[in-house]
């Protein structure tokens, strides 16, 4: 049996020696040192590539904040042309509300005009009776001449009557007169 066993010793060491060999491609070392050296390879891989996706997840963070750093200019572009409208639509409220003002006051002045023009038009119809009344009496006054007329032609009758009589006595006297001897007349 030792022989067996010595045997199975010495199997035990190929098999290690065999081990070591083939699968840690490391001769000399155990399974729990392969391990740890995997591991630590493992690590150093990771370690590597947290290394590369910082360095890679830094420069996204520089190009985005150097965008966003863009974007934010924009925005305060943005914010302040909007509050340059804003000031504008503020003026454009004070002149509407000015213009709104100034339109109440037209209105008002209007309906001034307005009660005047109703008052002118009272004057006038006013004026216009106080015309009729005065053509009215035009009408008479006219009648009146007209009656007056007519007597003057009356009077104008009897004067031309009174003329011809007079021309008549006239003519009358100077042939009286003529019939006279001169030394009565004085």
């Amino acid at each position: 049996m030792l022989d067996h066993a010595e045997q199975h010793l010495d199997l035990q060491n190929r098999m290690r020696k065999v081990e070591g060999a083939i699968v840690s491609g490391v001769p000399d070392l155990s399974i729990a040192d392969r391990f740890d050296t995997l591991h630590l390879r493992v690590t150093q891989v990771q370690d590597n590539i947290n290394a590369r996706i910082t360095k890679e997840a830094q420069s996204i963070r520089a190009e985005m904040r150097a965008g966003f750093g863009a974007v934010n200019e924009r925005f305060e572009q943005i914010d302040t042309r909007l509050g340059q409208m804003d000031t504008r639509f503020e003026q454009i409220d004070t002149r509407l509300e000015q213009m709104d003002t100034r339109f109440e006051q037209i209105d008002t002045r209007l309906e001034q005009m307005d009660t005047r023009f109703e008052q002118i038009d009272k004057r006038f119809e006013q004026v216009d009776r106080r015309f009729e009344q005065i053509d009215k009496r035009f009408e008479r006054i006219d009648t009146r001449f007209e009656q007056i007329d007519k007597r003057f032609e009356q009077v104008d009758r009897r004067f031309e009557q009174v003329d011809t009589q007079l021309d008549g006595l006239r003519t009358l006297l100077m042939r009286i007169d003529a019939k006279l001897p001169d030394s009565q007349v004085n």
